[in-house]
């Protein structure tokens, strides 16, 4: 608390607060959705089969989850406007992406036959 104390009030730009906490929202309200998507697959408790999802971004990609995430943290990295969660950020990016990577060949080795997607970042990654 000591340290953002002493950071004056002309250096806090206010535009990109507000653009960063937008963002926030959006991309966390992207993530609950497609959160939201993930649990639908299971018809009833007991079920346990796994299922490949296809409606939202997951028509795109794997992990749209993760890239919501990823975009939460990059808005967080613009409202903090210092350079730890700016670290903070490239740390969970570089994360999320190595676990999309995985979750992109876990499910084309289970379902082989499942459409090609990206693993996180549309036409990209």
């Amino acid at each position: 608390m000591y340290l953002v104390s002493q950071v004056p009030d002309a250096a806090i730009s206010q535009s990109q607060v507000i653009l960063g906490s937008v963002i926030f929202f959006a991309a966390e309200a992207s993530n609950h959705y497609h959160h939201l998507i993930l649990a639908g697959l299971r018809a009833k408790k007991d079920d346990v089969r796994y299922r490949v999802p296809d409606d939202g971004l997951f028509k795109l990609v794997w992990c749209p989850h993760y890239l919501s995430e990823i975009v939460a943290f990059f808005s967080l990295g613009l409202v903090s406007q210092n350079v730890l969660g700016i670290l903070f950020q490239l740390n969970a990016a570089s994360y999320l992406s190595a676990r999309a990577l995985n979750t992109k060949a876990w499910y084309e080795q289970k379902f082989p036959e499942a459409p090609k997607r990206f693993a996180l970042i549309p036409f990209i990654l």
